[in-house]
């Protein structure tokens, strides 16, 4: 394990060139690099964080609204990197990066919605850097892997000297940037099911621009048998907190053979259960409007990757 004080987040010491305005980087803090789980465990704690890929947790820094006295980073860890086929499940390592998620045949093949997500998130250039457990773990209420982890019913998987335990993803995300994760905890990965041969899912926002965080968002999964609906799964984000799982779409969409006529339907039903959150992108009503409109359109889509045979 190596160790070293850093002041900013160059891994250099302080220097002459370095700005003298306190709020334009971080307070100093200590970097340390184990090599083991087991090592990283006994660094985390109340005063020390751990750090993924950073992209979250050092612009937070650089404004001091995080001010740990230690970051625990986890690059050097190969087994949390690792993704897997272990059966029924897909194992996601909290330290795989985004990118190499993205396109990872395992992923492709098994939880096709989870690559679909990620080509959402900012761009290449970002998810290079940006991890799986990274974005988890922070809980942006506008991002789209936590969405997609509540709409496939994923378990998260921790670990701290205490032990080990595992919590489904929707009882991790607890509200805006608040997780079930304690401060002795570390995501060591994920278990995301299988998706079925007879299920198709889909994921559908509304942004200001490519690689924009999400005005607001929906994410769908759908079952059928025949022509018939089996199953159906609708989730919103950018509500201002947690995903939300629209309440009711089965007695709306199941045994049902799907039309433009059910949609609608269930879009009404989003439309009566959306947050109520307003911010400077759109006023509650506006928002919910894009809700419906988003809920309508995610369902369609996911219906017509059917009849194409895609996932």
């Amino acid at each position: 394990m190596s160790l070293s004080v850093l002041n900013g987040t160059t891994g250099h010491s302080e220097s002459k060139s370095v700005t003298k305005d306190k709020n334009m980087r971080p307070a100093t803090f200590e970097y340390l690099a184990p090599k083991t789980l087991e090592e990283a465990l006994e660094l985390v704690g109340d005063d020390s964080r751990p750090l993924a890929g950073g992209q979250s947790l050092i612009a937070l820094m650089n404004l001091r609204f995080a001010t740990p006295e230690a970051l625990v980073d986890l690059q050097g860890i190969p087994d949390l990197t690792r993704i897997s086929d272990d059966g029924e499940f897909i194992r996601i390592g909290a330290m795989a990066s985004q990118a190499d998620t993205e396109t990872n045949s395992i992923v492709l093949n098994s939880v096709p919605l989870v690559a679909e997500c990620i080509r959402e998130i900012g761009h290449w250039q970002i998810r290079t850097r940006g991890t799986v457990g990274g974005n988890l773990a922070h809980s942006d209420p506008a991002s789209e892997l936590p969405a997609v982890m509540v709409t496939l019913g994923a378990h998260y998987h921790l670990a701290s000297k205490r032990g080990e335990r595992k919590i489904p993803a929707v009882e991790f995300h607890q509200g805006a940037y608040d997780t079930a994760l304690d401060p002795d905890e570390i995501l060591t990965h994920i278990a995301v099911p299988k998706q079925k041969p007879t299920e198709r899912s889909a994921l559908n926002e509304s942004v200001r621009a490519a690689g924009a965080y999400a005005i607001a968002g929906t994410t769908s999964i759908l079952e059928r048998n025949n022509e018939t609906c089996l199953r159906a799964k609708l989730v919103l984000f950018a509500t201002g907190s947690k995903p939300y799982e629209v309440q009711g779409l089965n007695s709306v969409l199941v045994g049902k053979e799907l039309n433009s006529g059910s949609f609608s339907e269930a879009s009404e039903l989003v439309a009566s259960q959306a947050p109520h959150f307003d911010d400077f992108h759109a006023t509650a009503e506006q928002r919910k409007q894009i809700f419906r409109a988003l809920s309508e359109r995610v369902l369609q889509e996911t219906w017509q990757k059917f009849q194409v045979g895609s996932s």
